[in-house]
């Protein structure tokens, strides 16, 4: 923080520094004054993850200053990591899909490879790279190579106070809300949030999720994506999605309550938003639906444990400059050549390629590798 400080001498300085001291919610406060306000830019907020906790009010700025930043990949986010797998394929690469790592092999106190789960043994000349959660990476490595206290840190790694409900819906015709009759522009907007008109009907939200409960009333955010991009739908249709926030957990009956009840939420989520978008209630409109639950999150994607879309909490103690803990927080392992990246690391989830490209920079300053990209800031 000392750092920091003498880096932002100056009022602009102060001034950030000073809400780093302010909760999310203190901080979007002390910016806005209407409380409708202030609830849209805490949704925004929280559908970037951030929680509302203290320590964390310097994230509004944030994320108010990378609001316009959005952007959608042609051919859905599928298409995204084709065309880097084209590009690893295209330098003499290979990736392998469907072979789950069951360890990262150490001899000597370096990073020889990885064993896959059918046994089979990949060799490492250089580096191996987690991109797995703390924990995770820790399953595969074990606490005798690591150190206890490296190890108690990565099994303390938190996840998010809550994961995502997202409906997904193939339609006739997009979306169209009743908001967009005071102003047309609501339908052709990117990112829609609705759900909740008040601070505090999102923290009774929160406090539901917290019990493990379904909020009374769900909350989030969603878009139309082939409003902006066509070729994601047939001719004529659409696609649109809304993530509200939920718990992984469903009471006594645990995550595994998701799959027993999903058809039954999904007909929730679709009722209270066809309340926004009374044209989804009409016969025809909606063509087929599929609900992607936190436990499906968690089946999908493993480093995103218990439905933590953003790979883990942003929260004090794991964010910034100590992200995932102290210890790792520069990408790098107290074993030689095993190295961290991805949502568990500095600046966190989304697809910003940020994780990746820091971890690079790393591994090129400890292997004196010749760079064929021009680092940031140097």
């Amino acid at each position: 923080d000392q750092e920091l400080a003498e880096r932002l001498d100056g009022e602009a300085g102060r001034e950030y520094l000073h809400f780093r001291t302010l909760s999310l919610y203190e901080a979007v406060d002390a910016l806005f004054e209407d409380d409708r306000v202030r609830t849209v830019v805490k949704l925004h907020c929280h559908g970037s993850a951030y929680e509302d906790a203290p320590g964390t009010g310097h994230f509004v700025l944030r994320v108010v200053a990378r609001s316009g930043w959005s952007g959608l990949a042609v051919g859905g986010s599928v298409a995204l990591a084709r065309a880097l797998v084209s590009v690893v394929e295209e330098n003499a690469g290979v990736v392998i899909t469907g072979a789950p790592v069951r360890r990262v092999l150490v001899s000597g106190g370096a990073a020889r490879g990885v064993e896959l789960d059918d046994g089979e043994t990949i060799a490492a000349d250089r580096f191996v790279v987690s991109s797995l959660d703390p924990a995770g990476t820790l399953g595969l490595v074990g606490e005798d190579a690591l150190g206890r206290d490296v190890a108690d840190g990565m099994r303390e790694y938190r996840h998010a106070a809550w994961s995502l409900a997202t409906l997904h819906l193939a339609l006739a015709e997009p979306p169209r809300y009743r908001a967009a009759e005071r102003d047309p522009d609501v339908d052709r907007a990117y990112g829609v949030y609705f759900g909740a008109d008040s601070t505090d009907e999102l923290r009774a939200n929160f406090a539901s999720i917290a019990r493990a409960e379904l909020p009374e009333r769900f909350a989030g955010n969603g878009a139309c994506n082939t409003r902006f991009d066509p070729t994601q739908a047939p001719d004529g249709h659409h696609t649109a999605f809304w993530w509200p926030f939920a718990p992984y957990a469903l009471g006594d009956a645990g995550a595994a309550a998701w799959d027993d009840r999903r058809n039954e939420i999904a007909a929730r989520i679709l009722a209270e938003w066809s309340t926004y978008a009374p044209n989804l209630a009409r016969p025809g409109v909606v063509l087929g639906r599929h609900l992607f639950t936190p436990l499906d999150i968690e089946r999908n994607i493993p480093n995103m444990v218990r439905g933590s879309h953003h790979g883990g909490s942003y929260q004090p103690g794991q964010i910034d400059a100590t992200r995932p803990t102290p210890e790792l927080a520069h990408y790098r392992t107290p074993i030689d050549g095993l190295y961290l990246t991805g949502a568990s690391t500095h600046p966190g989830g989304s697809i910003n390629g940020a994780a990746g490209y820091n971890t690079a920079n790393a591994i090129a300053d400890d292997l004196g590798l010749e760079r064929w990209w021009t680092p940031v800031g140097r």
